[in-house]
């Protein structure tokens, strides 16, 4: 039985290095780079009477090795040719999983003509005597949420007079403010005198037309959001967009819990995610996160610092001057790019 085997083994050995050159010289040496080697299956008889494979590896240059990929046959003469084939998308990326909007200055360009204008008439409404100018806000927005920009404004500059004087009572206060200009702004939304910024709406067609999950996660109030996705975005789109906004994660960006909610609720991997932010905070958020992210500049973030973004632009861009779309977030994901 051993001589059997040996004997077919040395015929299989022969008719490989004969089979193998056959099918190399054929090909010149570039064809095969680094290709896996060539496996011949020939059945070798058993003393048992039954037929088994012996399976000899054929290399086809120095870079030949074994490969888990899927083999294709190829038959000639009764000898089974196995190779590794390869496979590539059509579009040559993978697309993103889901695109996670910020809301304010991606979305719209909201702060300084929306949310500050309608903090300073809540604050005119209660007479507080406070009034945010542009500068002034600009400051403030590197802290995240309105909340907490009004409680850090107020912790360093002094209370109002008629604000309470306990710190739970304080909280009411605030979110009492808050509530007001929360009304305040969602009636300049529905009134739509804040436009979409450039390119925001044909960039999430093109991903809810090729079945990207699309959300805004913001720390904005979430009644504000909704307003801002359903009455600038219309009702068709916003019935297919998620939205984590508001005090639905227990901090604020830069903290990525936002992020990292959504991608957990959506049911996909944060590596497979591109986030479109504005500011600093939000870029830390989605890195942090371990996401991809691209920065369109805002009118009050376009001097900070976004070395660690992915790539960065002045809008997502209409045509004829589109910046970036659905291919490009793509793209991102295999290789990181600068842009500015």
């Amino acid at each position: 039985m051993a001589g059997a085997v040996a004997a077919a083994a040395a015929a299989a050995a022969a008719a490989a290095r004969c089979c193998g050159h056959a099918f190399r010289s054929s090909r010149s040496k570039e064809d095969f780079p680094s290709r896996p080697a060539t496996h011949l299956l020939l059945p070798v008889s058993s003393a048992l009477g039954a037929t088994s494979a012996l399976q000899i590896r054929v290399g086809l240059g120095r870079n030949a090795a074994p490969s888990s990929s899927r083999f294709c046959e190829r038959r000639r003469g009764g000898v089974v040719f196995s190779s590794a084939s390869s496979s590539s998308s059509s579009s040559g990326s993978p697309l993103p999983a889901a695109l996670l909007f910020d809301c304010d200055g991606v979305l719209v360009d909201t702060e300084k003509d929306g949310h500050r204008i309608s903090f300073n008439d809540t604050f005119a409404e209660k007479e507080l005597g406070v009034a945010w100018d542009e500068e002034l806000y600009g400051e403030l927005l590197k802290i995240g949420g309105g909340k907490e920009r009004m409680t850090a404004y107020f912790n360093k500059t002094g209370w109002p007079e008629s604000a309470p004087k306990t710190e739970e009572e304080r909280k009411d206060f605030i979110a009492s403010l808050h509530k007001r200009k929360t009304v305040l702004f969602m009636a300049l939304i529905e009134k739509k005198l804040l436009p979409l910024r450039p390119g925001v709406a044909r960039l999430i067609d093109e991903a809810l037309g090729k079945a990207v999950k699309v959300a805004v996660c913001s720390t904005s109030n979430e009644k504000a959001v909704s307003a801002i996705v359903s009455f600038l975005l219309g009702p068709d789109r916003a019935e297919k967009i998620s939205i984590f906004a508001g005090d639905i994660v227990p901090r604020k960006k830069p903290d990525p819990a936002i992020y990292l909610l959504a991608a957990d609720t959506l049911g996909v991997e944060t590596s497979s995610c591109i986030v479109v932010e504005d500011s600093a905070i939000g870029l830390t958020a989605a890195k942090s996160a371990g996401m991809k992210c691209i920065v369109t500049k805002s009118s009050y973030t376009s001097e900070e610092n976004f070395a660690n973004a992915d790539a960065v632009f002045d809008c997502i861009g209409d045509p004829p001057e589109v910046r970036f779309d659905l291919d490009f977030c793509g793209k991102l994901l295999l290789k990181k790019q600068f842009v500015s």
